[in-house]
């Protein structure tokens, strides 16, 4: 029996968890983004299609969607604080995207006055009220972080020279994100405090992996993303260490890629993994050493839901995203998934796939939506 195989077979077999686990449904047509730690959610509604459409805010614990309005034809929430303000953009009559940011409890929803370029977007606000965004200016991508009242805004730099997005931030202001490089790739970066110093992340087998993306960081520094070889068809989802040292793959549920999304202050990751070679994904979370697959817990599976896909995590075990349910299938419901802290982990053993040959890209062609729903947040 072959390593993909055996792979295959441990996704099957594995264990989810010793504990019980509560899935709930927070509503129809909903994209779920960020969680804070009272389990207040943000995100976006859609309405009709993609470029209709609001942002929201939850109560505590998923519950009391209500819509937090536009400033323009349509927004989205992309990322919310301890305080309920919340980030994101919207779209004006003639296309374009601007930021806009809201007092606690996404109260008061606020341009800021950040014109910096054409298509600015904000992605992320820590507890001091730091926030980031990006902007595109003559065609090319970049990144700032200002102070809360929008003093002080400080473009963050490039590796290269080149475009740069910043996608998260922690309470220190480190800033993590990717900006392509001089070899034409993308590489993940951290900075110091206060979004000064672009570091490299680089890859965890540089001889095979040239490209990286980090999606989050928590307040040590621990940085979550992925890395990929060229074209993205051969990816796995990475840790590292305190401020951003020590990258490390996480493998996959016993596919050919993952890609982490989230991470919190015990360094617990969630993200997405393919289960089987060539296969669709499957929602995970690394703890204890390895994954657990969501998707196949019993307590989702008889709630109805055929698919979840991951997109946050607080620091008190809960979890939000979107997914289908059996008796919904054509739309996307958010979800708030909890575990409590006496949840006993039985992960698979760490998996990591072997380096393909040439001919083997052609067989993942199935895979490429993945990588793509990563990005979603930052479209």
């Amino acid at each position: 029996m072959n390593k993909i195989t055996l792979g295959i077979v441990a996704a099957v077999f594995s264990a989810s968890a010793n504990a019980s686990w509560t899935i709930m449904d927070v509503g129809e047509s909903i994209f779920a983004f960020s969680i804070n730690d009272s389990g207040q959610i943000t995100g976006r509604v859609d309405v009709n299609n993609s470029a209709s459409g609001y942002a929201f805010i939850t109560d505590a614990n998923g519950l009391n969607m209500r819509n937090i309005g536009t400033l323009g034809i349509s927004s989205t929430g992309n990322d919310i604080n301890n305080l309920g303000q919340v980030v994101g953009h919207y779209m004006t009559e003639n296309g374009d995207f601007l930021p806009f940011v809201t007092g606690p409890n996404g109260n008061g929803m606020a341009d800021p006055g950040i014109l910096t370029g054409s298509n600015t977007a904000l992605y992320g606000i820590n507890e001091s009220g730091q926030i980031i965004g990006s902007y595109s200016l003559n065609n090319d991508g970049r990144s700032f972080i200002a102070d809360a009242d929008s003093t002080n805004i400080n473009d963050i730099g490039s590796l290269a020279g080149l475009s740069t997005h910043a996608v998260s931030l922690n309470n220190s202001g480190q800033v993590v994100g990717y900006s392509l490089g001089s070899d034409g790739r993308d590489h993940a970066f951290i900075t110091n405090n206060d979004g000064t110093g672009l570091k490299d992340l680089g890859t965890f087998d540089p001889k095979y992996y040239k490209t990286s993306i980090a999606y989050d960081i928590n307040d040590s520094g621990q940085t979550a993303g992925y890395s990929s070889m060229d074209n993205s068809f051969w990816a796995q989802a990475f840790i590292t260490g305190a401020d951003g040292t020590g990258i490390t793959s996480i493998g996959t549920l016993g596919g050919t890629y993952s890609a982490a999304t989230a991470i919190n202050n015990a360094g617990q990751v969630i993200g997405l993994s393919s289960a089987e070679f060539g296969g669709f994904e499957h929602s995970f979370i690394y703890a204890n050493g390895g994954m657990t697959d969501l998707t196949l817990l019993p307590e989702v599976v008889n709630a109805g839901w055929t698919d979840i896909y991951v997109s946050d995590i607080n620091n008190n075990g809960q979890i939000t995203g979107w997914g289908f349910m059996e008796n919904d299938p054509g739309n996307a419901h958010s979800f708030l998934l909890s575990f409590t802290a006496d949840t006993v982990f039985t992960p698979q053993d760490l998996y990591i796939p072997p380096v393909p040959e040439p001919s083997t890209y052609l067989m993942l062609l199935a895979g490429l939506g993945f990588l793509g729903f990563v990005a979603r947040r930052n479209s």
